[in-house]
């Protein structure tokens, strides 16, 4: 499973033209290769540590790695949560997305509209801007301890 989610990254890569291996790139500045390194390289290892979270939607379905990926270069969650509580943030959340644990009922509505946000329409921009900001609010909320 963690092949297929770094294939999945590899898709990403490849349909946007950025591949932050390379050293340098024409259609990015020195900063954001640098936080495409750290988010891909940040996922990585959230796959190595927690192989069920490579199992995931969040890692195996396009719209919802992409909404993944996207609210983690788009935000300061890499910064403000130690990446071992982060990842296990992410793992919780994307257990309740694909149903295998329970969605707490202050949460039901949230998951119901992700769900449906990543059903159909997929690539309409206010699906995608709501599926971000429904990931980062259950990120945030989420409790791990």
């Amino acid at each position: 499973q963690i092949h297929h989610a770094m294939e999945d990254m590899a898709r990403w890569q490849h349909s946007t033209g950025v591949n932050p291996a390379k050293t340098s790139n024409k259609k990015l500045i020195d900063s954001e290769l640098n936080k495409l390194r750290l988010t891909f390289g940040f996922l990585e290892q959230a796959y190595r540590h927690h192989p069920d979270l490579a199992k995931t939607k969040l890692a195996t379905d396009l719209p919802q790695f992409y909404t993944l990926v996207t609210t983690l270069l788009s935000t300061d969650l890499l910064s403000r949560y130690p990446h071992p509580e982060l990842e296990k943030r992410i793992l919780a959340v994307a257990k309740i997305i694909d149903e295998t644990e329970p969605t707490p009922a202050l949460w039901k509505r949230a998951v119901g509209d992700f769900r449906a946000a990543s059903a159909k329409q997929t690539t309409h921009p206010s699906k995608r801007e709501k599926r971000q900001q429904i990931l980062l609010r259950l990120l945030n909320e989420m409790d791990v301890n």
